[in-house]
């Protein structure tokens, strides 16, 4: 019997892989292949000063507090290798939250400019204001605009909802303090939000919470392969041939675990996460979230009782995810930027179709054969570990013109 079973899963995997690859455009397949072993070699390199870390602790999902301060630093050593050039950096604080501001260098320090507030990614876990120095650099640059990138507080020192309330207190000083304004150069009334992966989900759910403020509204936001789902991040896969490369969907159940518990019991939450357990909410309201998360605005979740379950109140709110929202309609204009093979482009789609039912102008790219972070391949110079200077190995013409049309975007709505 035991041997049935085996030789029926393994008939199962064959014929599974087989749908993939017939669904999926050989074209794109090999693409995706090419980028992959790039990037893991490219990962390798970035080993080379810390021995001591394993490639697992960056690429395989996140187990313990060792591997998580291994990741951040491999990330921010990596970062810190771009050759930044045409920008102004400054490091400021906004609400008590560290943020840097990019200016081009060649507009004067005191002409006032549009602003694009940045939430990087990273999982909620890591990530960092070096890391994406180049993207921030790379974006102020192609649109003659200030951007502010916030240094959120990273789970699991901070659990949520610290990234959101870091996220969306400098959004609000911004369009909301004329002082800073002032202090920065920046124009509070011509503001834009973007961000990736965990950065998209709070891009989304500080929009959302912006709307209903009685600030002026946001001209806009870019979001990019959002993690927009939350923890309801098994349900509704719309195109679940798709085989994930750069984020594993096990390393989604557990950066999520980490942001909304810390590393009290990780395995087990993740475990939970990842099988819509009970344990962690009844059966129904994962029903009705799910209900919700599809766009059933009507649908009413009842709280759990919080001595039960300790999670409940995080995992229904939509500061955490978007799509739990009843009303999207205020939300600003919205670009979607997905990759095809990403654990997250569902997140991404799902997002685009409550907007466009609330009556949103959204306009979406989606890049077929590209993989999680690939915003964040954009050509330019980087330090050699020997010391001198050369083209990011990296680069991919799809990152590119994703920030092109990101900034098209952005600029059209000021």
């Amino acid at each position: 019997m035991a041997g049935c079973l085996r030789c029926c899963f393994a008939v199962g995997a064959v014929v599974a892989f087989a749908l993939a690859v017939a669904l999926y455009p050989l074209s794109q397949w090999d693409a995706n292949v090419k980028l992959k072993t790039r990037i893991d070699a490219f990962l390798l390199d970035q080993l080379l000063p810390y021995p001591w870390v394993n490639i697992p602790s960056l690429v395989g999902w996140l187990n313990g507090a060792s591997n998580i301060v291994g990741s951040r630093m491999i990330l921010t050593h990596a970062g810190s290798r771009a050759v930044l050039e045409g920008i102004n950096i400054e490091n400021h604080a906004i609400a008590g939250v560290p943020v840097r501001l990019y200016r081009p260098s060649d507009v004067d320090r005191d002409e006032v400019l549009p602003v694009y507030i940045y939430y990087h990614g990273g999982g909620f876990v890591t990530g960092s204001l070096g890391t994406y120095d180049q993207y921030c650099t790379s974006f102020s640059v192609a649109s003659r605009m200030a951007v502010v990138a916030v240094d959120y507080r990273l789970a699991p020192e901070h659990i949520f909802p610290a990234a959101f309330d870091d996220c969306f207190a400098v959004t609000k000083a911004i369009v909301g303090d004329g002082a800073i304004a002032t202090q920065l150069a920046i124009n509070s009334s011509l503001v834009s939000t973007g961000g990736d992966s965990a950065g998209g989900g709070l891009t989304a759910a500080v929009a959302l919470h912006m709307s209903r403020t009685d600030l002026p509204p946001l001209r806009s936001q870019v979001v990019i392969y959002p993690c927009a789902r939350g923890p309801f991040f098994n349900h509704t896969w719309l195109s679940a041939y798709r085989i994930p490369n750069g984020l594993p969907p096990k390393a989604m159940f557990h950066f999520m675990s980490l942001y909304i518990g810390g590393l009290d019991n990780t395995e087990t939450r993740t475990d939970q996460i990842e099988h819509q357990s009970p344990d962690l909410l009844p059966a129904e309201t994962w029903k009705n979230a799910t209900l919700r998360v599809e766009g059933d605005v009507d649908v009413e979740l009842e709280m759990p009782p919080a001595d039960k379950y300790p999670y409940a109140k995080s995992l229904l709110s939509d500061a955490l995810s978007a799509l739990l929202a009843g009303d999207l309609e205020h939300v600003p204009p919205t670009i979607v930027v997905l990759a095809g093979m990403d654990a997250l482009h569902d997140d991404g789609l799902l997002y685009v179709r409550r907007l466009r039912a609330s009556g949103v102008e959204v306009e979406l790219h989606d890049y077929p054969s590209m993989v999680h972070a690939f915003t964040g391949l954009l050509p330019g110079k980087i330090r050699s570990l020997t010391g001198g200077v050369e083209d990011f190995p990296l680069a991919v013409p799809e990152a590119l013109d994703s920030l092109l049309k990101s900034v098209d975007f952005v600029r059209r709505h000021i």
